[in-house]
């Protein structure tokens, strides 16, 4: 099994948590590192738990079928966050955390601790949702994908926190096409191959 697509998944379904990192070092709200640390472990879980969900349907079919499924799936997911990419919309995931990570900072204490940690890793795995079951479909590993995943968002959040002063809005922006165009690409070579 090749790391490159899982590598490519992680990057994916992690750069919300690049704009999230982003967004919370522009509004001076912090993460302490122990709270990165639960943002990606929460993150790689759900994704690992999505990915468990798909091989265990994908058994119900011959592996060919759902590893084209698997890439149809995935190439749709990244066409439509390509869509609200290119629109301007964002996906506003749990409770609007992805529109607005500083919420995430519930009782305005300037920094996300513990719980709030816990429910901005799940607001940013969501999105993961859909790619990691279909990932699962076109035969990735759940465990090294899970991994890789909550990897990816500790190393992203914690870039975003410190880039957080240095970036400005629109060029957050314009990165919100990536996630789609990478899941796109990623979901065509499952269909091609």
């Amino acid at each position: 099994m090749s790391l490159f697509p899982i590598i490519l998944l992680a990057i994916a379904v992690s750069l919300d948590g690049l704009g999230a990192g982003l967004a919370c070092g522009l509004k001076q709200v912090r993460i302490p590192f122990l709270s990165v640390v639960l943002i990606g472990a929460a993150a790689g879980g759900a994704v690992l738990i999505s990915m468990l969900l798909g091989a265990w349907l994908g058994g119900f079919f011959y592996p060919k079928l759902a590893g084209r499924a698997g890439g149809l799936i995935l190439a749709g997911l990244g066409l439509y966050m390509l869509g609200q990419a290119l629109r301007g919309g964002e996906a506003k995931g749990l409770f609007g955390l992805l529109h607005d990570p500083a919420k995430a900072d519930a009782d305005n204490s300037g920094s996300i601790r513990g719980h709030e940690a816990v429910v901005l890793g799940v607001a940013l795995a969501l999105d993961g949702f859909g790619a990691g079951f279909g990932a699962a479909l076109a035969g990735l590993s759940p465990a090294a994908t899970g991994l890789a995943v909550a990897l990816a968002n500790v190393a992203f959040v914690s870039a975003g926190l410190h880039l957080g002063r240095m970036v400005s809005p629109q060029a957050q922006r314009h990165m919100m096409i990536l996630p789609g165009l990478i899941i796109l690409v990623l979901g065509a070579l499952k269909i091609a191959l």
